[in-house]
């Protein structure tokens, strides 16, 4: 008898785990919520640019300047932008500029890039192609 009823008592439990639902956790780059973004302070310039693979480091002079952790004027135009913590690379955030004159890029800078005043040489590609690793621009930017 309570080997039959250790039975029973076993099958309502694998029953019982095998109704349960688990629900997906969602992506972490695509909970970029305000309150988990970075604000970035003041007015940036990008003064140069390399276009990857070998292209020459050209000069440039685009202003950026950011009014709230979710808005930026590029060269007067009002845009979005978003720094968060990088998840794969450590010390870093990622930075995410729309409607640049690249297009909308995305980054991986150095986590003190605010202390300093600089971003050198950091790499910069269309967000679909981030997935692959690819560095399409490697820019500069200073502090103003």
């Amino acid at each position: 008898m309570v080997s039959f009823l250790t039975k029973i008592i076993s099958i309502f439990f694998i029953m019982a785990l095998c109704s349960c639902k688990k629900n997906a956790v969602p992506n972490s780059s695509l909970l970029n919520t305000q309150n988990n973004l970075i604000n970035i302070d003041g007015n940036w310039v990008l003064y140069q640019y390399q276009l990857f693979p070998s292209g020459a480091i050209l000069s440039k002079s685009d202003t950026l300047k950011f009014v709230s952790k979710t808005n930026y004027y590029y060269n007067s135009v009002l845009s979005n932008y978003e720094l968060t913590v990088s998840q794969t690379v450590g010390s870093s955030y990622r930075l995410y500029l729309k409607n640049t004159a690249f297009g909308n890029i995305l980054g991986t800078i150095p986590n003190n890039f605010q202390d300093i005043g600089e971003i050198n040489g950091a790499g910069f590609s269309p967000p679909q192609s981030s997935v692959t690793n690819t560095i399409t621009y490697a820019c500069w930017l200073r502090k103003i």
